[in-house]
């Protein structure tokens, strides 16, 4: 049946015009946020009009942009950043707002403790908002207690704006429930029949006996333990898939570090190695376990 390419364009007009909008408003782009990130939005792409406003860390692939469906709207937030700074914040607030005024979303979603505190300051409710935390900063031992202290303020005083947390776990929704009622949880979970695909397609090889282990080399990974191990059985290989930068904690001359990998390379690094080494906070590992990448 011939129909009208001006009709035609006109329906496809109008089918993105009815798609509601969805912000993703993310700073810690990098890591097993990014991951989470692309494969949720390059899922929701194909019923929502997806825009994700976000700030990229060094963990992040340099090729970041192809990891994500086409048709997804990337803004580039210039002043977002990991530390407190007053100014940088202040920035950041305001041009967060200034996006949103512009696309006019139907649903903003936060991701992580920056643009988790600036989004919800931001927004006044009139928005649907939810807000996804990745762990929270006020649990990081590696932070001095006073700074820990000071991000639960943060946390709390935040917790107070009319917007939904749905956190990645259940130990991180026991935090959330302490400071928020409005609170709910979704597991981390993958695409398995993906996983599988690419797993059959990975080639075995012979290798010698290796241990590896995958994520950001940062405190809660623990790099310090696993270097010791390694120094302990030096003919066994020890591989990190990813890096970080706590990267010269990982002395011992039988660890290999491969760098961000994307997931084809990872999952060939796991299907050829032994043992699969953990030792961090427990609340990402179900998503390290089932998904070899990030």
């Amino acid at each position: 049946m011939y129909i009208d390419k001006n009709l035609r364009d006109q329906w496809r007009k109008k089918s993105i015009a009815e798609k509601k909008k969805i912000l993703y408003i993310v700073e810690a782009m990098g890591g097993g946020v990014f991951t989470y990130i692309v494969d949720l939005a390059n899922e929701l792409v194909n019923s929502y009009d997806m825009y994700i406003a976000y700030a990229v860390r060094k963990q992040a692939p340099e090729n970041y942009k192809n990891y994500f469906d086409k048709r997804i709207h990337l803004i580039e937030v210039k002043d977002f950043g990991r530390a407190i700074d007053p100014a940088k914040d202040i920035a950041a607030f305001f041009e967060v707002k200034k996006i949103a005024a512009k696309i006019k979303p139907d649903v903003i979603h936060l991701h992580s403790s920056k643009a988790g505190a600036i989004g919800r300051v931001a927004f006044n409710g009139k928005i649907p908002m939810f807000y996804t935390p990745h762990g929270y900063s006020f649990l990081m031992e590696n932070y001095k207690p006073m700074k820990r202290r000071m991000f639960k303020v943060i946390e709390s005083v935040c917790a107070k704006r009319n917007c939904t947390t749905i956190s990645c776990s259940v130990g991180e929704h026991q935090e959330s429930l302490k400071l928020t009622r409005r609170s709910t949880y979704v597991n981390n979970g993958i695409n398995m029949a993906e996983l599988q695909e690419i797993i059959d397609k990975t080639e075995k090889v012979e290798h010698s006996f290796t241990v590896y282990t995958l994520g950001r080399i940062c405190y809660q990974k623990n790099p310090t333990l696993f270097n010791k191990i390694a120094e302990s059985l030096p003919d066994v290989k020890f591989v990190w898939i990813g890096d970080g930068e706590l990267r010269d904690q990982l002395t011992s001359e039988n660890i290999e570090i491969t760098g961000w990998a994307d997931r084809i390379t990872a999952i060939r690094y796991a299907v050829n190695a032994d043992v699969f080494f953990y030792q961090a906070d427990g609340k990402d590992f179900q998503f390290l376990y089932l998904n070899p990448c990030i």
